[in-house]
């Protein structure tokens, strides 16, 4: 007999009998008396030990289906009621914290996913039906709102995903840039909907959001160095304590790389004729050298224990750090990096002439411009020949890209070139 006393002082009783055998073993509690003498009385004979063999089975088989009920049950409580932070922390778990992050490239492409999580947790929106609250109204109405995450993953309906894009929008964020978040909402939900079939149950809201609410028709910006801020650049930087910064604008200018593809510049990537870059935001790719870039790298000493050409700068964001406050001392903060590459490829497509489709898309306001055909291209540039050549040298084989994002036409200098032939 097994004796307690419960928390309420009320005492409990219980039957044990306890088999110690080679051929049966038992460990049993019952409430009943009759029911231990029962089971002990059966264990003395073969034909009870296989009723009790037959029955202990049973009863497993059913322990283990309710079990089973048990666990299913308890998972689609937990399914049902996981909030979108538990999702989002799954998402960040398996697809973000397992990124590599030794290189520089790689630990800012982490660091941007993270941000990108921690903003999407951190945004608060409206709880009934209305928009998307602001900050501002937050304050006033904080009872009505509560942040993205708290929401239920199961219960996400595309007005959330509205709400979300118009708080975000109301802030003054850009379009793109609530797009790329809805875009990786869209994957922490795909994330679930791969693990429960309660959440793969239901479309996925982040794909039947209000489209117009991100609709963006931006005029396309020209930006171009001219003449004047070139040469203002160029003479500030003939002063610049550091003799690297103006080779990297020159060389940007020269070969249309990018930033982190010029920092991390190595001198056994440079070949004769073009650059082996074994990893770039686009992948692999080889870039041309211009008799200018040419020159340009025979400028700068190669230290015998340093890989890298520009090795003044150790970090991406370093260079940038320098480059941004430079151009603030010279009253031209408006100037990113960036335009120098937009620049030379501008300067690039200009010096095509009449084969440049880009050109002509641009003049003719053409809005899709065909991709040139070819069957073989070659695996080593060996020049600018033609829009294709510049747009592989770029690290860009759209042609829409190139049009919307980095040509834009020298105008003054086409208006000079009619006036001549005219002439």
């Amino acid at each position: 007999m097994v004796r307690w006393t419960n928390a309420d002082g009320s005492v409990s009783v219980r039957y044990r009998v306890r088999i110690e055998r080679k051929d049966f073993k038992a460990d049993n509690l019952y409430e009943d008396l009759a029911e231990a003498v029962l089971f002990l009385n059966l264990t003395k004979s073969n034909r009870g030990r296989q009723a009790l063999s037959t029955e202990e089975q049973h009863r497993k088989t059913e322990l283990e289906k309710k079990e089973k009920e048990l666990i299913a049950k308890w998972v689609h409580e937990k399914v049902t009621t996981r909030l979108f932070k538990h999702s989002l922390a799954t998402y960040k778990q398996e697809h973000v914290d397992t990124l590599p992050d030794e290189e520089e490239l790689d630990a800012r492409k982490k660091s941007n996913l993270q941000s990108f999580l921690r903003t999407i947790q951190n945004t608060k929106i409206s709880v009934d039906g209305g928009s998307a609250l602001s900050p501002i109204d937050l304050s006033k109405f904080s009872e009505k709102s509560k942040p993205f995450s708290e929401f239920e993953t199961v219960k996400l309906g595309p007005i959330d995903i509205n709400k979300y894009i118009e708080a975000r929008l109301k802030l003054g964020r850009k379009k793109s840039t609530v797009s790329r978040e809805v875009s990786i909402i869209s994957q922490i939900i795909e994330n679930d909907r791969g693990k429960f079939k309660e959440i793969a149950a239901i479309p996925n809201p982040a794909l039947n959001y209000n489209k117009k609410l991100l609709a963006n028709k931006p005029t396309k910006k020209k930006v171009r160095l001219s003449k004047e801020d070139y040469e203002k650049i160029m003479l500030e930087l003939d002063t610049y304590p550091n003799p690297h910064m103006k080779k990297i604008c020159k060389f940007a200018l020269a070969t249309a790389c990018r930033r982190s593809e010029i920092i991390n510049l190595r001198w056994d990537w440079i070949q004769d004729t073009h650059i082996e870059f074994p990893r770039s935001k686009t992948g692999p790719r080889n870039v041309y050298l211009t008799q200018e870039a040419l020159e340009i790298l025979g400028t700068v000493q190669k230290e015998s224990d340093e890989p890298r050409v520009f090795n003044s700068y150790s970090t991406i964001a370093g260079f940038e750090g320098s480059f941004s406050k430079f151009m603030e001392r010279i009253g031209l903060k408006h100037i990113t990096f960036h335009v120098f590459r937009k620049t030379a490829f501008s300067i690039f497509y200009d010096a095509l002439g009449d084969e440049n489709s880009t050109l002509i898309a641009q003049f003719l306001g053409v809005r899709s411009v065909r991709k040139m055909d070819e069957l073989h291209a070659p695996r080593i540039p060996k020049g600018f020949q033609t829009a294709k050549d510049i747009q592989r040298s770029g690290g860009h084989s759209s042609a829409e890209v190139a049009n919307k994002h980095y040509y834009t036409p020298d105008f003054k200098q086409a208006t000079q070139a009619t006036e001549q032939d005219n002439e």
